[in-house]
């Protein structure tokens, strides 16, 4: 069977304050100078934008280590669900990916 959709839902209000536990962390690990992240919810069909990371910093591996960062936290640690619906009528919720967050280390100042 081919996955024809994905639907996400999420705890809002926990989500929301993770979220902003997650930005934060991100801040004191890299110099950075913003960020923006959008994770979207509901039905989205296969091949449309789920999430969407940008960092800014005055040095790039700053904000592409935050970027890294800020997805692996994203996936491991929102209370956000996925479900797969197949073409064949069936459904399944994946499991978020245990993701090891302690490979992401701070940037050595520059």
């Amino acid at each position: 069977a081919r996955v024809i959709r994905l639907e996400y839902e999420a705890y809002d209000a926990m989500a929301r304050k993770e979220w902003y536990t997650i930005v934060s962390e991100a801040r004191s690990k890299y110099h950075l100078l913003g960020t923006v992240m959008h994770h979207r919810v509901g039905k989205v069909a296969v091949g449309q934008t789920s999430v969407i990371i940008a960092a800014a910093s005055a040095h790039r591996a700053d904000a592409i280590n935050a970027v890294h960062f800020l997805i692996d936290s994203l996936k491991a640690r929102l209370p956000i669900w996925k479900k797969e619906l197949l073409d064949d009528g069936s459904g399944a919720w994946k499991q978020n990916e245990a993701i090891d967050l302690s490979v992401h280390q701070p940037t050595l100042d520059h």
